[in-house]
């Protein structure tokens, strides 16, 4: 191979790949290029006790930048990339930065659908994927809370629940509107739906099902109120749209 290997990713796949790599002994050079600015980290603590009592993101780290530069692979942070030149084997990124390849491989997972409707661009819309991500919405949990506002989830999914979850737990008026008629729908049963709802409700959670968001409303620019199909508005201090990826 001319080159090094790269990889476009610096997620738990990416790493994976760098890391079969230097197991397989291959013993050139490997970079992994990733858009955020930490090194590889676990995502599903985001969406649990992160949002209530978020931690250094050490805690979260798969590998600490110090062990993976000691499997000599050569991380990059920051690094959007913007475009694949085949012909020159160049990895390009939208800083201005450029990498030469011999062997790439694409390890970029899924990008958060957005809702396509009035208003969902407002501040305090937010979706959840990233580290930065969530601590973002642990800083609107606490204006919630000091305004005494309530969330809103569009979206009865994993995502969805376990943010409504972290929602209440921090003392917080919580509804859930789902498109579906029954939650994590495309995933679980209907037994295992019901159990869900029951607990959530328990929990003091309000679900709403077959609900078509329609628009967004807002107020100097942030969100205050959730307009749905059949003519409901849900007051709002902060939304977030937990409604799959792509």
């Amino acid at each position: 191979m001319n080159g090094p290997f790269v990889i476009v990713g610096a997620g738990q796949a990416g790493l994976q790949i760098a890391e079969s790599l230097r197991h397989e002994k291959y013993d050139g050079p490997i970079t992994l290029l990733g858009a955020e600015a930490h090194a590889p980290y676990n995502r599903p603590p985001l969406s649990k006790q992160w949002l209530r009592e978020p931690r250094s993101i050490t805690t979260l780290y798969i590998r600490s930048p110090e062990a993976i530069q000691r499997r000599h692979i050569d991380l990059q942070t920051g690094c959007a990339v913007s475009a694949i030149d085949r012909d020159a084997r160049l990895v390009r990124c939208a800083d201005g930065r450029s990498f030469p390849y011999g062997g790439l491989a694409l390890a970029t997972g899924a990008r958060m659908r957005t809702l396509a409707v009035p208003g969902a661009q407002l501040q305090g819309v937010h979706g959840l994927r990233t580290i930065d991500e969530a601590e973002r919405i642990a800083a609107a949990f606490e204006r919630c809370t000091a305004q005494a506002a309530p969330v809103v989830v569009i979206g009865g999914g994993f995502i969805g629940l376990e943010v409504a979850a972290a929602a209440r737990k921090a003392g917080l008026e919580v509804t859930v509107l789902e498109g579906l008629e029954r939650l994590m729908s495309r995933v679980v049963a209907p037994i295992v739906s019901d159990a869900a709802a029951q607990l959530h409700r328990a929990h003091g959670v309000q679900l709403v099902f077959g609900a078509r968001i329609t628009a967004l409303h807002g107020v100097d620019g942030a969100v205050r109120a959730v307009h749905t199909a059949d003519g409901q508005e849900y007051a709002a201090g902060c939304v977030i749209v937990g409604v799959g990826v792509d």
